[in-house]
C-alpha cells in the first residue's frame, strides 16, 4: 500500500513537471501574439498638421478666385457676311471679331463700310454693306454734304453735330457711330424728312437707348 501511494506521488510530480511548463508556453505564446498583432498609434507631427492645413485654405481660396464671372454682349450681325445672327462675345471686343464669328466677309462686301477696328457695346447692330450700296451710299452722302455745307459748317462751331444736316464723315465723327450706321442716318432723313427732336435718332435701325445716351450731349437739330 505504502509502495502504491509512494508511486503515485512520483507520478504525479513527474506528470505536473511536464504539464505544467507545456500551460506556462502555451498561454506566453498567446499573449505574445495579441501584442504582436498590435499596431504602433500613428503620429503626425505638427508641422505636418500645419502643412495639411495650409494646403486646405489655398485649394479652397484658389476655387473662390476661379469662379469670376466674364461679363458679354451680344450683337446682331447682318449685310454681307456669311452667317448673319446674334452673337455672344466678351465684353470689349471689336468689330472684325464679331464680323469672324459671323463667317467673315462675303465676296460682295465693302470692307471699307464697317469700322472692323470700333469697339462692340451690347446690342449693336453691325450692316456691312455690299460694294454698290456702299459706293451709292458715298455719292448720295457727297450731295447731301454739298447740299448742307453752310449750315454744317455753322452747327460744327458750337460742338454739336446737326442730325438733320451732318454729312457722313460728321456723323461718323459721333462715339460709335461708323460709316454704315451714318448711311442709315441720312437714308432715315430722305426718306421720313428732317428729325423733328433728337431722341428721333432711336427711330433709325441699330441705334438703341443705350447708343442714344451716348450721342445725346454731342447732337443737335
Amino acid at each position: 500500500m505504502q509502495r502504491t501511494l509512494f508511486k503515485n506521488k512520483r507520478l504525479w510530480k513527474v506528470t505536473a513537471g511536464i504539464f505544467l511548463p507545456a500551460v506556462f508556453l502555451f498561454f506566453s505564446f498567446l499573449g505574445g501574439g495579441d501584442i504582436a498583432c498590435e499596431e504602433p498609434p500613428v503620429q503626425v507631427e505638427g508641422e505636418g498638421l500645419a502643412g495639411l492645413s495650409q494646403a486646405v485654405e489655398e485649394a479652397e481660396g484658389g476655387t473662390e478666385d476661379a469662379v469670376v464671372l466674364e461679363e458679354v454682349i451680344y450683337v446682331d450681325v447682318r449685310g454681307c457676311v456669311n452667317a448673319p445672327g446674334v452673337y455672344r462675345l466678351p465684353a470689349g471686343s471689336r468689330v472684325f471679331e464679331a464680323i469672324a464669328l459671323a463667317g467673315g466677309m462675303s465676296p460682295l462686301a465693302a470692307p471699307e463700310s464697317v469700322n472692323q477696328a470700333a469697339l462692340l457695346s451690347d446690342e449693336q447692330h453691325i450692316t456691312v454693306l455690299s460694294v454698290e450700296e456702299y459706293e451709292k451710299g458715298e455719292q448720295a452722302a457727297g450731295a447731301a454734304g454739298k447740299a448742307t455745307t453752310s449750315v454744317a459748317s455753322n452747327v460744327a462751331s458750337d460742338g454739336k453735330v446737326n442730325l438733320n444736316a451732318a454729312d457722313s464723315p460728321q456723323l461718323q465723327s459721333l462715339s460709335g457711330i461708323g460709316p454704315s450706321m451714318a448711311q442709315r442716318i441720312i437714308d432715315y432723313r430722305q426718306e421720313h424728312g428732317a428729325f423733328q427732336r433728337v431722341e428721333d435718332l432711336q427711330k433709325v435701325r441699330g441705334i438703341g437707348a443705350k447708343t442714344f445716351d451716348k450721342l445725346k450731349d454731342n447732337i443737335c437739330i
